[in-house]
């Protein structure tokens, strides 16, 4: 376990988690409570709508629809 490093490893019963160390807490609740703002660009909702009409589809097809690589 590093010092410098915002994350930990602990062992349970039979197990492991990975887990924020307890000194991140309140820096992890500010940003959980900042507001997220989306942009969905023109090829991104192109993308969703061949999905949306065709599915089940394929990135292969979607690519080919599209006329480029997605």
């Amino acid at each position: 376990e590093k010092e410098d490093r915002g994350i930990r490893i602990i062992e349970l019963e039979d197990s492991f988690q990975l887990c924020t160390k307890k000194e991140m807490y309140e820096y992890l609740i500010r940003v959980a409570k900042q507001p997220k703002r989306y942009a969905l660009t023109d090829v991104l909702l192109e993308t969703l709508s061949i999905v949306a009409y065709k599915q089940p589809v394929t990135k292969l097809e979607i690519e080919k629809i599209r006329g480029v690589k997605s």
